[in-house]
């Protein structure tokens, strides 16, 4: 999918998650923050890279729907991830 003017350029995948790995890819250069957030609205983890792709460990999660920010050059996205 191609991101709405004004929505963030990160693909976040696979969605569901069942081998405990994120995989964030920006089309973009420059740093990325992502924020995973129980449905509750809690933090619950919280990375910075400045890399145009990262590999995030979630296998600290439990099982259930959760809300992903990503960030970066001042434009945020939130996408929801189910972790199985």
């Amino acid at each position: 999918n191609r991101p709405e003017p004004g929505q963030s350029s990160i693909t976040i995948y696979p969605n569901p998650v069942d081998n405990g790995v994120l995989h964030n890819v920006s089309q973009k250069g420059g740093t990325i923050t992502v924020e995973i957030y129980s449905i509750t609205g809690r933090l619950v983890k919280l990375h910075e890279q400045g890399f145009s792709s990262m590999e995030l460990d979630v296998s600290d999660l439990n099982e259930g729907f959760y809300l992903v920010k990503t960030t970066q050059q001042g434009t945020s996205d939130i996408q929801k991830v189910i972790i199985r």
